[in-house]
């Protein structure tokens, strides 16, 4: 059911993918932007200082870019996999026959499509 679903959405759950290795890749390369200013500033290469000045607000612009197109194809990914998740549950449901329809109490037919899909949506 689930393999379903996230066929059903193998370009943006690849995509997802591809910005989470970026976004640890420009968060690993702050580290290299601030290793750089402070070797500036503590061999006194006010240069190197200068030009840092310069990259920091596109590197930061860089990765406040890469940080929201992750989540947002991440938070996407959720929800369509959750609304993948509530069909197939739905339809599960209509296609039962009366008499198996019957044998289970409806709280749970309720609970497996509110609580349930909830606790996957807060544990994603």
């Amino acid at each position: 059911m689930m393999i379903s679903i996230f066929k059903k959405e193998k370009t943006l759950f690849a995509l997802t993918m591809v910005l989470n290795v970026l976004f640890a890749g420009v968060s690993v390369g702050a580290a290299f932007v601030l290793q750089n200013i402070l070797d500036a500033v503590t061999q006194g290469n006010w240069s190197l200082f200068r030009t840092m000045l310069l990259v920091v607000p596109a590197y930061i612009a860089l990765v406040a870019l890469v940080m929201f197109l992750e989540r947002l194809c991440s938070k996407k990914l959720v929800m369509r996999t959750l609304r993948g998740i509530r069909r197939n549950l739905f339809n599960g449901i209509l296609t039962r026959d009366t008499e198996s329809y019957q044998a289970v109490n409806t709280a749970d037919y309720i609970s497996a499509l509110t609580n349930d899909v909830k606790t996957l949506e807060e544990n994603a």
